[in-house]
This record gives C-alpha cells, structure tokens and sequence, in this order.
C-alpha cells in the first residue's frame, strides 16, 4: 500500500487537507467523532473533502448508508461543542447585554 502523503479532515478541530500526520494528529486526537483518512495524492484528497466523509469511511462491516438519525446525533454532538466553548468565553455576556 502506498504511503498517505496527504490527509482529510472531514471532522476535526479544523477541517481541510494536510500533509502530514503531525498536523492531522493536532486536528484529530482527542476531537469526539473525527472523521479523517489519507490518500496518496492531492487531487483525490481535494476530491474527498467535497464529498460526505461516510463516502470513504465505513462506521461498520456492513454497506448499508448511515442513517439519518445518526448523521443529525453527529451534528448535534458538534454544535453541543460549540455552544460549551462560546458559554464559557466572556462572547456569553456581550451577546446577552441589553441592547437599547
């Protein structure tokens, strides 16, 4: 198998395309439902980060398409996220101030 030179982040700290395993891992470790996997040029990466991650990654053996139930679970999950970090940030109190 050739060796992944390039890395799609499809869920991650920050999405996108990388070119080494130190960057992806920086985007990925830690991050609850990453989604990212390799491949060995930059054009079938670009291609890949347009597309739907369940395109290139299986959550299963079986090839069944992921419900949608479980697409919305996963998008809820990230703005969960999102709204703890903005909660615990002084941005709380400016957007609840009184606006006259």
């Amino acid at each position: 198998m050739a060796k992944s030179n390039f890395y799609v982040v499809w869920v991650g700290v920050k999405p996108g395309i990388y070119t080494t395993w130190t960057e992806t891992s920086r985007n990925v470790s830690g991050f609850k439902g990453a989604k990212f996997k390799g491949f060995p040029n930059e054009e079938s990466a670009e291609e890949a980060l347009k597309q739907r991650w369940d395109k290139y990654i299986s959550l299963a053996k079986s090839t069944e398409p992921i419900a949608q139930e479980e697409n919305v679970l996963c998008h809820q999950e990230i703005i969960t996220e999102v709204v703890d970090m903005v909660e615990t940030t002084d941005m709380m109190d400016y957007l609840q101030a009184p606006w006259d």
